[in-house]
């Protein structure tokens, strides 16, 4: 692991050690002013500020980059607030926190289950908690805590994530990637039993035989697309969301795919839909950490 990844472990760990301090012994620190200047202080995306930034500033160039950077920060602030305090999430948070511009959209997700496909956003986990304060049965598709090249360092807290955020999934879990096998049983049984599969594909996944590969911006993305076949084979309904702060509340972005889509219009649906919350609020997506390790648009085919 490079030392630059090392940094950043270690930061996020002592970002995570204070803030879960405050949470369990000093809550009445918890000024908004104070916490959200303390967490830009601490916060381990730091490390990789001048290469978010310099490809938020080529890719928007009319945005304030320093206002949307700083928005952006805060948002992953809120996160960790939040992921503190799952154990405590309940109707009364559902209310006072998370609203939906597209009240239809959701309750049809209610009503039919189906794929739910997100963003990284900070908040993904958040959204499954929320969807599940409302009363759906909800699994995520994610990759294993154990997977990752910083469990030695922040390990308890990934797992404290998947661990706390799942208690308000109706009776649903986590879907870890690791074993294939596994993976494709669990998400035939959710559409099986009309549950909701959330799952993120909003990076590149290079591979000699990319099936759906679509413009985004100035780039070009070539997603991991399995859990999206298997919606289409079992002809389960297909959703699109994105969860991110706004105006002091988190705001679920969110539409319903039409039934007649096939996977290349599903990829160039769900990225096109992505850009455009992007424009309206570029400090929602987590991806600017990885934006500018996509390939040119030329550089892949479908």
């Amino acid at each position: 692991m490079s030392a630059e990844l090392i940094r950043f472990a270690k930061r996020y760990n002592c970002l995570l050690h204070v803030f879960n301090y405050f949470v369990a012994v000093a809550p009445a620190y918890f000024r908004p002013g104070f916490i959200y200047a303390l967490g830009r202080w601490l916060n381990p995306f730091k490390t990789y500020a001048k290469k978010i930034t310099s490809t938020i500033r080529s890719v928007l160039p009319g945005y304030d980059t320093g206002a949307v950077w700083r928005r952006w920060l805060d948002s992953h602030v809120t996160f960790v607030l939040d992921f503190l305090t799952y154990k405590e999430f309940d109707t009364v948070w559902l209310k006072t926190t998370f609203v939906c511009a597209n009240q239809p959209a959701l309750d049809a997700l209610r009503q039919s289950g189906g794929l739910l496909l997100t963003y990284h956003t900070h908040h993904q986990n958040t959204l499954c908690c929320a969807l599940g304060l409302q009363g759906m049965r909800v699994s995520a598709v994610a990759a294993s805590p154990l997977d990752s090249p910083l469990f030695d360092y922040i390990g308890r807290w990934s797992t404290r994530v998947n661990v706390d955020s799942a208690r308000h999934f109706n009776g649903g879990d986590y879907i870890f990637t690791s074993n294939l096998r596994s993976l494709l049983t669990a998400i035939q049984k959710c559409f099986a039993t009309g549950e909701v599969v959330v799952s993120l594909c909003d990076f590149h996944q290079p591979k000699t035989d990319c099936v759906a590969s679509t413009a985004f911006f100035n780039r070009c993305v070539a997603p991991p697309t399995g859990v999206i076949e298997m919606a289409l084979k079992h002809r389960v309904p297909i959703f699109l969301a994105l969860l991110a702060p706004t105006d002091h509340k988190l705001c679920l972005q969110m539409t319903q795919l039409p039934e007649s889509v096939d996977l290349k219009a599903v990829v160039d649906q769900y990225f096109y839909f992505l850009e455009s919350n992007i424009r309206a609020n570029p400090s929602c997506w987590q991806g600017w950490e990885w934006f500018a390790d996509l390939p040119k648009t030329l550089e892949i085919s479908t």
